[in-house]
């Protein structure tokens, strides 16, 4: 079981930090690797369709170094030229390298949450 942030939200009012907050990645491959891998459509799972970022910083993943790996599993981080596109809450989309996003995971700093 996972127990939620303080930081995490509901509704766009309680954002406070809205250029820093991430709120949209662009999903991996792996996420639907049956419908891609058979290329047909019937296999695409409609629950893959988000990111269950909750779990990447838990602390077991921490501990065995695992968080860039459960990360880069829902996460295309290298689609653009190794990195990928992050959209933020106020609208504006950066783009971010997957050695940055390494490093987050390295650190371990989890860049899902809105900032406090």
């Amino acid at each position: 079981m996972f127990t939620p942030d303080q930081r995490a939200f509901d509704k766009r009012q309680k954002v406070t930090a809205m250029s820093q907050t991430i709120v949209a990645f662009e999903l991996s491959e792996a996420k639907d690797k049956a419908a891609m891998d058979t290329q047909d459509p019937a296999n695409i799972n409609e629950f893959n369709d988000h990111v269950h970022s909750f779990s990447w910083f838990v602390t077991s993943n921490i501990n065995h170094d695992l968080v860039f790996t459960v990360i880069s599993a829902e996460v295309a981080g290298e689609r653009h030229a190794g990195s990928a596109r992050f959209l933020y809450a106020d609208g504006h989309v950066e783009l971010i390298s997957s050695e940055q996003i390494q490093e987050w995971a390295r650190q371990p700093f989890n860049f899902a949450l809105p900032p406090s």
